[in-house]
């Protein structure tokens, strides 16, 4: 039922001239016209009960303002839009803050009662009571109007968005940012807080709303104005991609229906403003009585949705919601969402919410007898070709409560505006894949069909956070950026670091052998770089690895030789648990090389027994830094190891050292600790460098000490027994 409103008469409303000081001379006159006794307010047992268990009770006190809104109300009235301008609403604020003043006066030094939040622009006020006689002293005042208990309220859309992973996603800074939905429907109530505090399309600046055409033709022609149903589905669009913005089209009529020809000429629209507004999507949460088992290729919304999608718009439509028929469920889709090209979407329950009967104008056409998270609604239309399932029943979106079909496609609708603000290069084929590829599969009972339920974060996951997806590097050198926000690891992922969390994924076939200079200078956060050959993660075998390359920062740079046509791995993981825009680059010379050289200096002569220490110093004189340097070093027979430097190991009569990678103009000291076992003539130490890259000069690669038996050497003194 409506409620007429009684517009004020022409004679009664004063004249604009001073129309700030008019303002403040009738807030006052409210004032003083505002009743001096009134009826103390009376106060709810639950606020009684609490402040009696001693518990501090805070309370929202609204005050008796009518005087001051009848007096908004008749300068509102004459104001373009009649909506409050800067000076009006000042106007008010004043007014409501010396109405406030003079009604909480009597209190104002009671110790008893706390001040709190005050809200400028509404008559109400925050006071903090802790006793029962501060409570009732609230009660009794004169002008207080209603004694409000705070209470803990629930976001909206509660279980939908945690069943798709949304707040996962939308913390990483993933909400839409710029995109634009288009929602064909009956329209929207602008003023509804869930569209940012709306005065008009895009004003104020908080308003997520650009445009709300009509398209509304035939025999009835006044478009719908009970639109909570466009309502509900564009906070949906929201509360799913909070950063996004809608183009609301209302194509309804009053009776209720919307005309084929109108629709189109909404995505028409859409189409002619895509770059105006960036619109990224149309949403169609409507559809026709028809049931179609297979996709309707002569429908015709076949051209619009074509030259949608040209045009770089995903068009997102409800399965429909007459799944039964005469207590028998009939597979298909309605139209339009039957068309070739329109992402269709079903809809699942996001909670246990009990048992459901559901009508769409017939009595009682299904019921689920209970329900649960994930369990497919009886009323969702299904066909093999149907795209996605999402949350469908029950939604509260815009403080309306609605189920259908209808609620789950703008789920979809939100998801591809977070995903092409998030992923602006991909193609729309690429970004429905996304939903479709990481959904999670639920199996409908009714067909024994397996459907992807939208699940956002695997959606936004980075295409190359899997190893199988691996991106492809082409030439012999470049850069790419990828983020790893909302990168994972996969069952069987070994990395070096045991804190990693995530990885990306890259593949590089070398097109000639050389050195290749790999980094990540300049990403956003902490990573670390592998290189890997194997065509699984079972198979990788490590090639090269650094963390924290910088002396000050926490990049990471390596160099490794690749031979002619191999197949390399790449992968950035963060041992912080860190995540954000990381850069690569790489690249390869093919004419790098190295001038290694090598020296083994210690004692010439010892005594069998004597511990020696010998220092083995490997240099580089460049021109390029040398990887996969190793240093070893014959022992002659009756020489043994006793201590050896990190890196180094010994097998047999050979002592090891891997050096890693030596950069050009440097050299590394290395100090062995041999013994002496036996010694019976002249021994020489021979020591040889090498390294993956070519050494044009090879004679100084080599090195050698000659140890002869004489003199003490450094021989251990031996304990004296008593």
């Amino acid at each position: 039922m409506s409620e007429a409103v009684r517009k004020p008469s022409m004679a009664r409303r004063p004249a604009l001239a001073g129309a700030a000081h008019w303002w403040l001379v009738a807030a006052l006159a409210a004032l003083a016209a505002a009743p001096a006794v009134q009826a103390a307010v009376a106060v709810p047992d639950e606020l009684l009960a609490g402040v009696r268990r001693g518990e501090p009770l805070t309370l929202i006190v609204e005050i008796d303002s009518r005087a001051v809104d009848r007096s908004a109300a008749l300068r509102r009235a004459r104001l373009p839009r009649q909506v409050d301008d800067a000076a009006a609403l000042q106007a008010l604020a004043a007014g409501y803050r010396a109405r406030k003043a003079q009604v909480m006066q009597a209190v104002a030094q009671r110790g008893d009662i706390e001040v709190g939040p005050d809200y400028s622009h509404l008559p109400m006020l925050v006071r903090r009571v802790r006793s029962e006689a501060a409570l009732r002293a609230l009660a009794a005042l004169p002008g207080v109007r209603a004694l409000h208990e705070e209470r803990l309220h629930r976001p909206v859309l509660t279980q939908s968005l945690p069943l798709m992973a949304q707040p996962a996603v939308a913390a990483v800074g993933l909400q839409g940012n710029g995109a634009t939905v288009a929602v064909i429907d009956d329209g929207i109530d602008l003023a509804n807080p869930a569209f940012g505090g709306c005065t008009a399309p895009g004003t104020p600046a908080s308003c997520r709303v650009v445009a709300t055409p009509v398209f509304v033709s035939g025999p009835q022609t006044n478009p719908a104005t009970n639109n909570q149903h466009g309502t509900n589905v564009a906070a949906i669009v929201l509360g799913v991609a909070p950063l996004s913005r809608l183009a609301a089209i209302n194509v309804f009529n009053t009776s209720g229906s919307a005309r084929t020809s109108d629709i189109v000429s909404g995505i028409n629209w859409a189409i002619a403003n895509r770059a105006a507004f960036n619109i990224v999507a149309i949403n169609l949460s409507l559809g026709d009585t028809s049931r179609n088992a297979a996709q309707c290729a002569g429908s015709a919304y076949v051209t619009p949705v074509a030259n949608a999608r040209n045009a770089g718009i995903h068009v997102v439509g409800a399965a429909g919601n007459a799944a039964y028929d005469n207590g028998s469920f009939l597979p298909g889709l309605a139209s339009p969402a039957c068309t070739p090209g329109v992402v269709s979407v079903g809809a699942v329950y996001d909670s246990a919410v009990g048992g459901l009967a559901w009508s769409n104008g017939t009595p009682a056409q299904c019921t689920d007898n209970s329900t649960t998270a994930d369990q497919v609604a009886c009323f969702s239309m299904s066909a093999s070709y149907l795209s996605l399932l999402a949350p469908g029943a029950v939604i509260t979106a815009g403080a309306i409560t609605k189920g259908g079909t209808s609620q789950a496609s703008p789920h979809g609708a939100g998801a591809l505006a977070v995903l092409r603000a998030g992923f602006p290069s991909e193609t729309l084929a690429a970004i429905e894949a996304r939903l479709r590829d990481n959904g999670v599969a639920i199996t409908d009972p009714r067909t024994g069909q397996s459907i992807p339920r939208l699940d956002l974060r695997a959606a936004a996951r980075p295409a190359n956070d899997d190893f199988a997806d691996a991106l492809a590097l082409t030439g012999a050198s470049g850069s790419t950026q990828a983020s790893s926000l909302l990168a994972t690891l996969e069952l069987g992922e070994l990395l070096p670091s045991a804190q990693a969390s995530q990885s990306l994924w890259w593949r590089w076939t070398a097109p000639a052998a050389g050195q290749v200079s790999l980094d990540t200078l300049g990403s956003g956060y902490n990573t670390r770089l592998d290189v890997y050959t194997g065509a699984s993660l079972g198979a990788l075998a490590a090639v090269a690895g650094n963390d924290n390359a910088e002396p000050t920062g926490t990049r990471s740079a390596l160099r490794f030789q690749a031979v002619t046509g191999g197949s390399y791995r790449f992968a950035i993981t963060s041992n912080n648990g860190s995540a954000g825009n990381a850069n690569l680059a790489w690249s390869l010379n093919t004419a790098a090389l190295a001038n290694l050289s090598v020296s083994l200096v210690g004692p010439e002569s010892a005594q069998p027994g004597s511990v020696l220490n010998y220092t083995l110093t490997a240099s580089n004189a460049g021109p390029q830094a040398a990887t996969g340097v190793v240093a070893s070093v014959a022992l002659p027979p009756g020489i043994s190891t006793v201590a050896l430097p990190a890196g180094c190991s010994s097998a047999g009569a050979t002592l090891t050292c891997q050096l890693g990678e030596l950069a050009s103009g440097a050299s590394i000291a290395l100090s062995l600790t041999l013994h002496i076992d036996a010694l019976t003539a002249p021994v020489r130490l021979s020591a040889s460098l090498s390294s993956d890259l070519p050494d044009p000069v090879i004679g100084n690669n080599t090195g050698s000490a000659s140890l002869a038996l004489g003199g003490d050497g450094d021989i251990p003194t031996l304990p004296t027994w008593a």
